[in-house]
């Protein structure tokens, strides 16, 4: 018998499979191939009993880890293959770590106690209890649960993921960027202890083998994870959860290109199992769906407790101008900041753009400096240790020095545009000087660790004011906050 297999190597993108002779094996198996002089991994794409026209090489070695493919996974690689026009060997690739796949290093993992998994003591809402009762017990398999910001979606994936657990059954928790989501994290780990695995890009390649391994022999009952870890070798997956489903960072923009809600319902579809979509503001076609009879509504009208949704007040800044008000905060805001600061309470201001200036401009000709290699509007900022400003380009990265006189017209009068979160940060010191303030934005944050370290700070009061974009509406907690406050709240419509 003859196979066109895929085999791990760059030029898989431009000859997509090599046929080998085998025997006794199938599709999906994962073997190790003789190619020149070396050994690669390799995955039987199709198999075929019509000898080739052209001599060939036998298969002797079956991948030892991981011998066979399971199907769901072979035929998701192929739906996202054919559903996102993508390279075969780019989807393949997602499934199998390249030293799983190449048998690199060593794959033993140590011995864990096991240990007891015990729910605390929690008392549902009815709508909470009604919620979950049809999850576990509904014919239906796909569900959206919409719920309000504090109705206590988390707490129905924990009784769900519990309830599996003690079947022998894994649950997948995708958040949208797992270093922004430490409650979510701690919260599960607290639970599930060792038995919970965190999945992210930032994991080293031995860390992400070893969870591999860990989830293959089903030593995680519950898998919190960004869209990658729809990939992951599970043993028994009994229900995937998308929280924050509306979330931007569940598509993929790079080759092979994905939405992460699309195949996440492939996969639930192949495996029968549970497919529960979450948000308080759910994306429009999910909406849809849910409307249309594809998904089952469920919905959260409640805050846990009662509570009442805080209240909202939304300042018009044009009127503040007419008040002779030039500054970026509103009378009102810079009132509420200092009550806070009197009272030795915490506040939130959030803007969705970093930097000081969304550009620079020059008043005689309108010129705006351009990024070279993307043609979009670059960003300013300024630096105060050296003070001296640059431009950003918040595509590529690429910088260049903020032009002091116009290059087209040589005007002087170059004037800053907008504002971003560095702005925000110095006005805030200029108007309070004793304040303590972090700031969260892809500047400070640049690694996986660093989000989680700002949260911790805030958490335990050692600043005043938490400044930062959309990395800091990821559903925080923070028991001294009063108040909150979004600047420029237009600026994600237009």
């Amino acid at each position: 018998m003859f196979a066109d297999i895929l085999l791990n190597q760059k030029y898989s993108q431009l000859k997509e499979t090599f046929t080998y002779e085998v025997d006794n094996l199938q599709v999906g198996s994962v073997v190790m191939a003789p190619y020149g002089k070396k050994k690669l991994g390799g995955i039987i794409i199709n198999l075929s009993d019509q000898k080739p026209n052209f001599k060939t090489r036998k298969i002797e070695e079956i991948n030892r880890i991981y011998p066979q493919m399971p199907n769901w996974q072979f035929q998701t690689a192929l739906f996202i293959k054919d559903y996102y026009l993508s390279s075969i060997y780019k989807c393949f690739k997602l499934f199998i770590p390249d030293k799983i796949w190449n048998l690199r290093g060593k794959f033993g993992i140590e011995k864990e106690k096991n240990e007891t998994i015990k729910l605390p003591h929690l008392t549902l809402t009815d709508l909470q209890k009604k919620a979950l009762k049809s999850i576990e017990s509904d014919s239906a398999n796909k569900f959206l649960i919409h719920g309000i910001t504090g109705s206590g979606k988390t707490e129905i994936y924990l009784h769900l993921a519990y309830k599996l657990a003690k079947e022998g059954k894994q649950t997948l928790i995708l958040v949208p960027e797992i270093s922004l989501t430490p409650q979510t994290r701690n919260y599960f780990k607290k639970i599930f202890k060792n038995k919970t695995s965190i999945i992210h890009s930032q994991l080293t390649e031995s860390q992400k083998v070893k969870e591999w391994i860990r989830i293959k022999e089903g030593l995680s009952s519950v898998i919190i994870g960004s869209r990658s870890a729809l990939f992951l070798p599970f043993k028994n997956l009994g229900a995937i959860v998308i929280d924050e489903e509306h979330d931007l960072s569940y598509k993929q923009d790079q080759n092979p290109r994905y939405d992460a809600r699309t195949v996440a319902e492939k996969i639930a579809d192949l495996l029968k199992i549970k497919l529960i979509l979450a948000s308080a503001t759910p994306s429009i076609e999910t909406y849809q769906k849910a409307l249309s009879g594809k998904l089952k509504l469920l919905n959260l009208e409640e805050r846990i407790g009662g509570t009442k949704l805080p209240k909202v007040k939304i300042v018009d800044m044009r009127e503040e101008l007419k008040k002779k008000n030039f500054g970026i905060f509103s009378e009102e805001l810079e009132k509420e900041l200092r009550k806070i600061l009197a009272n030795k309470r915490q506040a939130i201001l959030f803007l969705n753009r970093r930097g000081t200036a969304s550009s620079i401009t020059c008043r005689e000709c309108g010129f705006s400096p351009e990024c070279e290699n993307c043609s979009v509007k670059m960003t300013y900022h300024f630096y105060p240790k050296t003070n001296s400003g640059i431009l950003l380009c918040h595509h590529c990265a690429s910088t260049k020095k903020s032009p002091l006189a116009c290059p087209t017209c040589g005007s002087i009068y170059i004037k800053n545009i907008g504002l971003g979160t560095e702005r925000v940060e110095q006005e805030i010191y200029s108007m309070f000087p004793g304040a303590k303030v972090l700031r969260a934005d892809k500047d400070t944050v640049k690694t996986r660790d660093d989000f989680p370290a700002i949260y911790k700070k805030f958490q335990e009061g050692s600043a005043d004011i938490l400044i930062g974009t959309q990395m800091i509406g990821k559903g925080l907690d923070i028991e001294k906050v009063d108040l909150v406050a979004v600047i420029l709240a237009d600026i994600g419509l237009h």
